[in-house]
Order: structure tokens, then sequence, then C-alpha cells
């Protein structure tokens, strides 16, 4: 079984790209702003954090000296008992302007596609013309591309929501009339099998307050590994 702590490296390199000096540099998503300014992953064996290339030396030094005495994670919706002391650290150098925090988890290895949520080609675009159009601008960059069709049309979709790394970000969106039927586990079990099937690890990560997506991770049995939080 892999750790929580390589997880939490892989969760890292699925979202960031890094300078020379292992610093943040940019999102690995196509027209991505800039990354936080301040990136950690918690765990109970421990944690793992990133500062972005323009944190000074004092305010990186400082946030890792928090992160050390960070304790570990006990529970998915816990925010960091030092959560304070680290925005405080980031405003000795400029204002925070928002932060983020939710779980993170691995996909289940077991999961089976199931047969009505069928992949999505180029030569399928059309199907997500009706809800999808904008998010699936890039359909080459999500590859697998996984849906379910209703009406002649994709109403809940799962695609890689990264470049390809060692571990690989589920994205899933479903349409607003079609929410609370079971699309969204549907479609992310067949994009977590083909994954899997590539030698890729299936991520799956999600804001707190998002009760329907942490409900859809708790359907298909995944494993909480950790608790993103980042502060830009």
């Amino acid at each position: 079984m892999t750790s929580a702590l390589d997880l939490a490296s892989m969760h890292f390199e699925s979202l960031y790209e890094l300078d020379a000096v292992g610093r943040l540099a940019g999102i690995r998503e196509p027209g991505a702003g800039p990354p936080p300014r301040f990136a950690l992953v918690r765990t109970a064996e421990g944690h793992r954090s990133l500062v972005r290339g323009d944190v000074s030396l004092d305010v990186a030094s400082r946030l890792r000296i928090l992160v050390e005495a960070e304790p570990p994670l006990a529970a998915s919706l816990e925010l960091p008992v030092q959560r304070e002391a680290f925005r405080a650290a980031l405003e000795a150098q400029a204002p925070v302007g928002s932060e983020y925090a939710g779980p993170a988890f691995e996909l289940p290895e077991d999961l089976d596609a199931p047969r009505d949520a069928v992949r999505i080609v180029e030569t399928d675009a059309h199907l997500l013309e009706r809800y999808f159009e904008g998010p699936m601008r890039h359909l080459a960059d999500r590859d697998p591309v996984f849906a379910v069709i209703e009406d002649d049309c994709a109403v809940a979709v799962c695609q890689s929501a990264r470049r390809p790394s060692r571990g690989i970000e589920a994205g899933v969106m479903t349409a607003e009339g079609y929410r609370r039927r079971g699309y969204a586990a549907r479609v992310v079990a067949a994009w977590a099998a083909e994954i899997r099937a590539r030698g890729h690890v299936p991520l799956y990560s999600t804001w707190r307050a998002n009760e329907a997506s942490r409900a859809t991770a708790a359907r298909l049995g995944a494993r909480l590994y950790g608790v993103d939080f980042s502060l830009t």
C-alpha cells in the first residue's frame, strides 16, 4: 500500500510545477493563474509543504518551523492547528488573498467500470457541448474522459484534472438537473479503473465544504490520506 506521505508528494506533483530549487512556480493546468504562496498536505504520518518562489527566505524558514510543529492529521475536515500562524507568517510579507482546505483521497484499486460510463474521445466532443463545452475545451489534455450519456448528451463527466504524473487527480462535473442520481460515482469509477490500467495512481480531492463531492468519495470507498491546505 502506498504511504500517505508518498501520496501527498504525488498530489503536489499532479497539481504544481516547481522551479530549479523546488519552489512553487506554476499550476499544471492550461491557462491557470499563479500557484499559492504556501501549500501543505497534512497526513497521519507527517506533512509535505511547498512555498512559492517569491516568498522570502525568512518567511519560508518560519513556515518550515510551523509545519514541523503541526501535529499529525486526526480528522478529514480538521484545519491546521497552526492555521493562524501560517497566515501571520505570510502576512509579514504581503496580505493573504485566499485560503483553500479540503480532504485528499486515493481511489481504490478494485473499482469496476460501470457499463453506462462511456469513454469520450475527440470525435465525441459534440456530446459535451450542451453542459461542458467550456470546461472541456482542452479535451486532449483531459484524457481519459468518461461520461454518463442521457438525452443524447453528456450529463456527468470525469476527466484527468491535471497533466500525467505518478498520481493523477480526478476532475468530476455533473449538470445541475442530473445531480443526486449517483452519476458522479459512476464516471469516477470508470476513470479510476482506466488510470490504474495505465499504471498511475488515481487521486481525488475536494473542498472541505463540498458535501456532495465528499459523499462521492465515501460511496467509492476512497481512502483518505491527507488534507490539503493552501494560502495565496
